[in-house]
């Protein structure tokens, strides 16, 4: 597992194990509240579970931390969201599908919260991404250069034909460190560029 994925798995836990600790409950308590086994509780504040959303809202409603639950889902959401495109990916009717689709689409529309689309990701961005779900759901990477391969060759519709293509994501994505800070600065400079592509609409929703 890469450090990243680590670190991962151990903000989730540690965020979930901190919630239940300054709430004053014991791991045998919350479990009992929910009709959990004990052993669930130890394995998802040690990282050796991933917990569902609905297991996140329940400890956090259990803790009296609910405004946190969003925060905790938001992260939760970005890994499976990558790994659920990996698992769709590997199938090679299934990459040839979506180059088939958006070639002979106009007009496309993305909304994204959580993560750069797609279509605009570097492939240092795309590779972090992809990368910390594989190890976060502990898969192996052998299907990561094929996928990542396919992913950038789908962006070659921004450049071709007369698509056109309306982006809007929200502003924690700009905030959201995937990678490091060179990733970052390399992804944030190709959205500039993209901002200026003739067929590319690209806008951001503001937070609050």
């Amino acid at each position: 597992m890469t450090d990243s994925a680590q670190q991962s798995r151990r903000a989730l836990s540690g965020q979930l194990r901190d919630i239940r600790k300054d709430a004053g409950l014991t791991a045998r308590a919350l479990a009992h509240a929910h009709g959990w086994p004990p052993s669930k509780v130890s394995k998802l504040e040690h990282g050796n579970q991933t917990p569902s959303e609905a297991d996140i809202r329940a400890w956090c409603s259990s803790c009296g931390a609910g405004a946190q639950a969003a925060d905790l889902i938001a992260a939760l959401r970005n890994l499976q969201a990558a790994y659920i495109e990996i698992k769709r990916m590997r199938l090679p009717h299934r990459q040839r599908q979506s180059i088939v689709w958006e070639s002979e689409t106009s007009l496309m529309r993305w909304y994204e919260p959580f993560l750069v689309p797609g279509l605009l990701q570097t492939p240092a961005y795309a590779q972090a991404v992809l990368s910390r779900a594989l190890d976060f759901f502990h898969n192996s990477h052998e299907d990561l250069e094929p996928v990542l391969a396919a992913r950038m060759e789908r962006q070659q519709v921004l450049y071709r034909g007369d698509h056109r293509f309306n982006f809007v994501i929200a502003e924690q994505v700009l905030h959201t460190t995937v990678g490091n800070d060179d990733v970052m600065v390399g992804q944030l400079d190709r959205l500039l560029i993209a901002m200026v592509l003739p067929r590319v609409v690209l806008g951001i929703e503001l937070s609050g």
